[in-house]
């Protein structure tokens, strides 16, 4: 499932970006050229494939990062939610 939003996203980038003509480019090139061993390369499962790695690899340094000190890690985000509604409430003054 995260591949597959991950895919979207990187193809549309590559697309955007020229990457993906001139991977073809290159390729038509390469087929040109005679005697030349041929590999099967998929360019959009392999930057697929790397950017998941990448990001696999930051979530695990952010994780290192909370355990080693927690309190280091609270956000202002964190900060909001956490004191939302605190000085908000409303104390009943019925009996």
């Amino acid at each position: 499932m995260i591949y597959g939003a991950f895919e979207q996203v990187i193809l549309s980038a590559m697309h955007d970006t020229g990457v993906a003509h001139s991977f073809k480019v290159l390729m038509d090139k390469e087929r040109a050229i005679p005697l030349l061993k041929r590999q099967a390369v998929d360019l959009n499962h392999d930057v697929t494939t790397e950017a998941l790695d990448g990001l696999f690899l930051i979530v695990g340094e952010e994780k290192n990062k909370v355990r080693k000190e927690p309190v280091a890690c609270v956000t202002d985000i964190l900060k909001k939610v956490f004191e939302y509604g605190k000085n908000d409430r409303k104390v009943s003054t019925r009996a």
